[in-house]
């Protein structure tokens, strides 16, 4: 059984907040939802007004890169299966959750932002044929997979990439959803352009979010994007004074993306800067 613990503000009287789903990191094969960045960012979302989800995901052994595609995949499933689960409790169910199902984002740390990322831009089943034949992707269940609350929406209205990657920038297309991204340059797991994901062992080569946010600006997808420059992977997660620096900028920056996204009108409060270094986007032939 698959779980996630919820946020909401103290008290909350509204009947339709906007809601964060964040998958946390771990290589998918540790992590939990309890993990330090995802509550830390959960509850300031929810003291800012949002409600929010941490969610865990069926982890595996991706000790080779054919199980980290497997791996990949169910955890889509899986947080495509949350956004079904609020998408039913709202429309046919209790309402106990009280959200707005227009206003769904989904994000993530690391191995959580992979995952976000790939539920926004991973949508049809001939981009999964690259990595694996039609009948491994019915047996898994297709796109959608089988973790439950079948015939609601999975769409989302945003993507919130923290330090997470694409397997092909081309799969972000002109009508996309939009997204923000903070990503350091010096990231020697998830590679901040091109390059080979290693938490320990290589696996599979990702297209980091310098490559995705210039794909997003060729087909015109908006995309908010901040670089910590010289930084390692997922400098915000820790207790120290330098990462809750680097949370605080995280905070600044996602949240001036969500309240444009929906429209609303408040002062930024994080300046975007400029990427580092040069991006060769490859030749890509949609499916």
């Amino acid at each position: 059984i698959l779980k996630l613990d919820f946020y909401e503000p103290t008290g909350d009287t509204e009947t339709a907040r906007p809601l964060i789903i964040l998958a946390h990191g771990g290589s998918f094969i540790g992590g939990t939802k309890m993990d330090y960045d995802m509550e830390y960012m959960c509850k300031a979302f929810a003291l800012k007004g949002y409600a929010c989800a941490s969610i865990n995901y069926r982890l595996g052994l991706p000790l080779d890169s054919l199980k980290a595609i497997d791996a990949v995949a169910r955890a889509v499933q899986d947080m495509k299966a949350s956004v079904r689960f609020f998408n039913k409790d709202s429309r046919d169910g209790t309402n106990t959750y009280k959200i707005d199902t227009n206003r769904i984002f989904v994000g993530g740390s690391s191995a959580g932002a992979i995952t976000a990322l790939h539920v926004a831009y991973l949508d049809k089943s001939c981009e999964l044929e690259y990595y694996m034949s039609p009948a491994t992707i019915a047996t898994l269940g297709g796109i959608e997979g089988n973790s439950g609350h079948p015939c609601y929406s999975s769409k989302v209205s945003g993507v919130i990439n923290l330090c997470g990657a694409l397997a092909r920038y081309g799969w972000m297309e002109a009508g996309d959803v939009p997204l923000v991204s903070l990503h350091g340059d010096a990231d020697a797991t998830v590679k901040y352009n091109r390059g080979q994901v290693n938490p320990g062992i290589p696996l599979l080569y990702l297209d980091g979010s310098r490559m995705i946010d210039a794909q997003a600006q060729a087909v015109s997808v908006e995309s908010d994007f901040y670089t910590f420059y010289g930084a390692p992977h997922v400098p915000y997660n820790g207790t120290d004074a330098t990462s809750l620096a680097y949370m605080d900028t995280t905070m600044k920056f996602v949240n001036d993306f969500l309240v444009k996204t929906m429209g609303c009108t408040e002062t930024p409060t994080q300046a975007a800067n400029a990427p580092a270094g040069t991006v060769n986007l490859y030749a890509f032939t949609p499916c």
